[in-house]
């Protein structure tokens, strides 16, 4: 009974080509991971800012004798002033995640410089730019993860805040 192996070399080749589809696939899910984020995050702080001009715009359009503000005033000025500013630290936290920061990756242009190169050569080095690449690019997505949090925490408050004041100004309404 015969056994065939690969020569060495085929076999380190496969090994190189297999960790470098890996690393390439890593780089590809933190791009979308990272464009995700920045999605979700501007849609929740979009949310913010109108939740902020809607609760503006009901006080200000609201006929006097409609707004019952007697009721409780201190309590109904906190909570929008609660909002308030929950919805400008959100801001503040939701442009720290939206603000552009560095994504490491390899520049095609470097392999276009040594045309001449081996295949395992420039997968090698693409493989050893990309190793150091993928904690770099951890590190900012936690980063902008923390920031996207905060933001999400906030505008829930806000709204909450912004609940509380519908509920002070209408509730009369509806005795």
């Amino acid at each position: 009974m015969s056994t065939t192996s690969m020569p060495p070399q085929q076999s380190n080749s496969d090994t190189l080509n297999f960790l470098l589809q890996h690393a390439l696939r890593e780089i590809d899910a933190q791009n979308d991971d990272r464009n995700g984020l920045d999605t979700k995050t501007g849609v929740i702080l979009g949310f913010a800012l109108v939740s902020l001009a809607q609760m503006v715009a009901a006080l200000f359009t609201l006929p006097p004798d409609k707004i019952h503000l007697s009721s409780y005033p201190r309590f109904l000025a906190l909570l929008f002033m609660g909002g308030s500013v929950a919805v400008a630290l959100a801001t503040v936290f939701g442009l720290l995640a939206l603000r552009p920061t560095p994504f490491e990756s390899f520049s095609v242009a470097d392999d276009l410089a040594n045309p001449n190169a081996a295949h395992d050569q420039l997968s090698l080095e693409i493989l050893t730019i990309l190793k150091d690449a993928i904690p770099c690019n951890d590190a900012e997505f936690a980063k902008k993860a923390r920031h996207s949090e905060r933001t999400v925490y906030l505008v829930g408050i806000a709204v909450f805040c912004y609940a509380g004041v519908a509920a002070l100004i209408f509730w009369p309404l509806l005795k």
